[in-house]
This record gives C-alpha cells, sequence and structure tokens, in this order.
C-alpha cells in the first residue's frame, strides 16, 4: 500500500459515504455464498444512510473508517451488546462489522484496522462510548472467508458456538 491509511472515528456526516461503501462490500464479501435476493433484501434493511447515521450516532456504538488518500476504504464497527454465552473473556466488546473494498483485501490494512478496533477498545472513545472492555468478541457467519482469514490470523480461544471468536486483549 503506497499511501498510508488514515482511521478515524466515524462522524455522522460520514453516513451516505459510509453506507455506499457498507453495501458494496457487504454485497461483495456474500456473492456467491448466499441468495442474492437475501443479500439484496439485507443490504435494504441495513445500509440505508438513515440507518448506518444511527449507526454512527448510537451511544453503545464506534464506527472507524480507514480511507487511503480520498477513498474509504474499509470500516469497523464496535458495539456494546450482549455476549454469546461462549465468549468467556471479561467485559466483552462485539466486533459488530469489519469490511474492507475489494481491491484494498491482502494489502494489510485489515490489520491496521483491527490494530485500531483494539486501541479503540482500550482507549477513550471505547470507555467514553462503550464501557470499558477486555475483551473483543467477533461472531461471524461460517461462510465469510474473509472472516475466516481474520480468525485464523488473529490469536484467539475457539467459542463452541458456530462462528463466535473471542479475541483476547492485545497489550
Amino acid at each position: 500500500m503506497s499511501i498510508a491509511p488514515l482511521i478515524r472515528p466515524a462522524q455522522p456526516e460520514d453516513a451516505a459515504t459510509l453506507a455506499a461503501f457498507a453495501a458494496q462490500a457487504f454485497t461483495d464479501t456474500y456473492r456467491g455464498l448466499d441468495d442474492p435476493q437475501e443479500i439484496a433484501d439485507y443490504v435494504a434493511e441495513h445500509f440505508p444512510p438513515e440507518v448506518v447515521a444511527g449507526v454512527i450516532r448510537d451511544p453503545a456504538c464506534t464506527t472507524l473508517l480507514a480511507w487511503v488518500g480520498e477513498q474509504l476504504a474499509g470500516y469497523a464497527v464496535l458495539r456494546a451488546a450482549p455476549a454469546p454465552g461462549c465468549v468467556t473473556g471479561p467485559e466483552p466488546l462485539q466486533l459488530w462489522r469489519l469490511y474492507l473494498g475489494l481491491c484494498f483485501i491482502g494489502q494489510g490494512l485489515g490489520a491496521r484496522l483491527m490494530a485500531e478496533v483494539n486501541a479503540a477498545r482500550r482507549g477513550a472513545v471505547a470507555r467514553a462510548r462503550c464501557g470499558s472492555a477486555s475483551t473483543t468478541a467477533m461472531c461471524v457467519p461460517s461462510s465469510s472467508t474473509g472472516a475466516s482469514a481474520l480468525r485464523r490470523s488473529a490469536t484467539r480461544s475457539s467459542c463452541s458456538a458456530a462462528g463466535s471468536t473471542s479475541i483476547p486483549s492485545m497489550p
């Protein structure tokens, strides 16, 4: 990656850009893995700008955007929510979404974004918006190839529930 990414918290004015990016990233991720109509229905329900704006404003969520130059390259959303019973670490915080644009996969941006997720969880943003958290819980469909790669590369303890991974705090 020739330009260092800028990773920053999302602002309400980012909602339309993030909504378009999130819809495309979700569609790209699940194309060929799920029914196209189900994908379209999910996108229509979860990624309109007003829904994305609500997530950005939600005090239980921290949304991080990864920019490469002027292009949105990825995003992550941390959410304070009850964890599945298989997550045994203290004070879990859910990694609700983490997506990259197709042209940024394999360039180390996912690892950079995940490092920022961990920093946000430990830092003032997470404490102010999501409460104190010691454990990041990632619950993903088992069919998600990108998430499977992330699970394999993360230091973790596996949950017994399908598609759940508990990632211990990183120093």
